[in-house]
């Protein structure tokens, strides 16, 4: 399965008419496959064995590997001949439309500084697009979970993006991203919008960042680019709670993708409207 799709372009499938081989649905499947690699997760926060360095701010532990290995058994149990794409282990082939994505810990920095934002993402992506996602954060034990067709959820209840409808009113969430050039880019947006605005807060996961986009924590959220498993939870999310989200050029989010730029459709507009003319909206950068 192409991994540049756009994902927020496409009539969804009817995910209601998918069981598994247990006969759970798959929202059934995906929480619980996410809430099992949390528990396990936060079980070795304080016993997390060999830790390397895959590059620049970008680390790995055996928890990644062990929570991947823990995810994709229990989906592939369920739905065997589906496609799964885990950050650590990468593609496994499978049936051409459906493909599960994870990421066993997004935000592994803070998860072995035993700092708290990080979270474990489970998603289903039909054809390249995400159609379903959890992002779960055992810690607090808060369950985001988003589907086409449905409203995001958090712990079963409905939630909602702000109804912000300028930069200037929004506190903003951010991260940089694992692509310098990108990184530098962004810094350069924070300078063209302070002080106009309400505050920045650096989150060091994607995943929780956009889920609490979703749940009105912060007003809008952007970084500098993201992989299928840091994203693709997230799109299902903002969408589901009524935001707007786009890459760095105001197009349909791809995966992966060149930045992710998320908030309520007007401060999603006003944002475009501001940065229109620096470098993190123009210059090309590594994800493409």
């Amino acid at each position: 399965m192409p991994n540049t799709a756009p994902v927020n372009q496409q009539i969804p499938p009817n995910l209601d008419q998918l069981t598994g081989r247990s006969g759970k649905s798959i929202s059934e499947v995906i929480q619980s496959s996410a809430r099992a690699a949390g528990e396990f997760v936060l079980g070795r926060y304080h016993d997390q064995g060999r830790i390397d360095i895959k590059g620049r701010g970008n680390i790995v532990s055996e928890v990644d590997h062990a929570s991947e290995e823990l995810i994709q058994s229990r989906v592939l149990e369920e739905f065997p001949d589906f496609a799964f794409l885990g950050e650590e282990s990468g593609l496994k082939p499978g049936d051409d439309e459906w493909q599960w994505i994870a990421d066993p810990i997004d935000g592994t920095r803070n998860f072995v500084s035993h700092m708290p934002n990080w979270c474990v993402m489970v998603s289903l992506a039909h054809k390249g697009t995400p159609v379903a996602g959890a992002t779960y954060d055992p810690l607090r034990d808060e369950m985001f979970y988003g589907q086409v067709g449905s409203k995001t959820t958090l712990n079963g209840e409905q939630v909602s993006v702000t109804d912000k409808s300028s930069v200037a009113e929004c506190v903003i969430g951010l991260d940089l991203g694992y692509d310098d050039v990108l990184a530098m880019r962004v810094w350069g947006v924070i300078g063209a919008v302070f002080p106009e605005m309400q505050a920045i807060r650096v989150l060091g996961s994607t995943g929780l960042g956009m889920a609490y986009l979703a749940a009105g924590r912060v007003d809008m959220y952007f970084c500098g680019g993201g992989n299928p498993w840091d994203i693709a939870s997230g799109v299902v999310l903002i969408e589901g709670a009524g935001g707007a989200v786009s890459d760095r050029y105001g197009a349909p989010v791809k995966m992966p993708s060149e930045a992710i730029i998320g908030a309520s459709p007007e401060a999603h507009a006003d944002f475009l409207r501001i940065t229109e003319r620096l470098p993190f909206r123009k210059d090309a950068g590594g994800y493409g």
